[in-house]
């Protein structure tokens, strides 16, 4: 049986019509001649002269349109320094082939001088120590860490950078006075509890779990301190008399 409509042979599947005009149908189109074979793209010739072979995709064979797509991902090589190329500069490049020094200098002055360089890590260290009256060597310079304030300048652990690399300044200062190699597992409690303090005699190697424990018992009793202290008080004494001064526990024994 064929096809209802005037202007198509073909044989009918469902309603009268053929699958073709079945599916234009069922999609709510009007009637319409389909698509010959011809008009399909398997029977069309790859675009490429002197290529015979059956276009697949966008007129082109399988093979040319790989090569197409190879030829569209492919991107120059971009050469990539392996020192800034800043004046008299052999420091690793970290931005539009300059240093950190270099790149700061271009974006403040805009234009590249030679960085001259005479203090020693040493002396670098010192500029930014300040001694406070516990003996705390308290860092002024730049810091890091989640409780730093960059506003203030407080909380956190200082940071010491020198010839384009960065030191946690209190790990530097316990390796250089005490001659020895940190390694990465080691972990240095701060005994006077203040973590911006450099002084490697108020620093311990400790385990990690030392240092949490040694932290959460320091809490508990500094509480119970205020505490003790308030009650002092409200017997109309001076806390500092009967306990001799602001008093912290040694936690280095316990």
């Amino acid at each position: 049986m064929i096809c209802s409509l005037d202007f198509c042979n073909k044989e009918v599947i469902a309603k009268q019509v053929c699958k073709g005009h079945y599916s234009q149908l069922r999609a709510g189109q009007p009637f319409a001649p389909l698509r010959s074979p011809s008009d399909t793209l398997k029977n069309h010739i790859c675009l490429v002269s002197d290529c015979q072979a059956v276009a697949k995709t966008k007129r082109l064979c399988r093979h040319h349109y790989d090569k197409k797509r190879r030829a569209e991902k492919a991107k120059p090589k971009v050469f990539k320094p392996t020192v800034c190329y800043g004046p008299a500069c052999d420091r690793k490049p970290v931005a539009k082939g300059l240093c950190n020094s270099h790149w700061a200098q271009l974006s403040r002055h805009g234009e590249l001088r030679q960085i001259v360089t005479n203090e020693t890590i040493l002396q670098r260290f010192n500029k930014n120590i300040q001694e406070d009256e516990n003996g705390c060597w308290r860092w002024i310079g730049a810091g890091s860490g989640k409780n730093y304030v960059a506003e203030t300048g407080e909380g956190g652990y200082g940071q010491l950078r020198y010839a384009g690399k960065s030191y946690m300044a209190h790990r530097w200062s316990y390796e250089h006075y005490n001659k020895i190699t940190l390694h990465k597992e080691d972990t240095l409690d701060h005994l006077c509890r203040v973590t911006r303090c450099c002084n490697p005699e108020h620093l311990e190697i400790v385990s990690r779990s030392e240092n949490v424990k040694r932290k959460h018992l320091y809490e508990q009793l500094r509480s119970e301190n205020k505490r003790m202290r308030l009650f002092i008080t409200s017997l109309g004494y001076e806390p500092n008399v009967i306990l001799g001064g602001d008093y912290y526990p040694d936690l280095s024994s316990l």
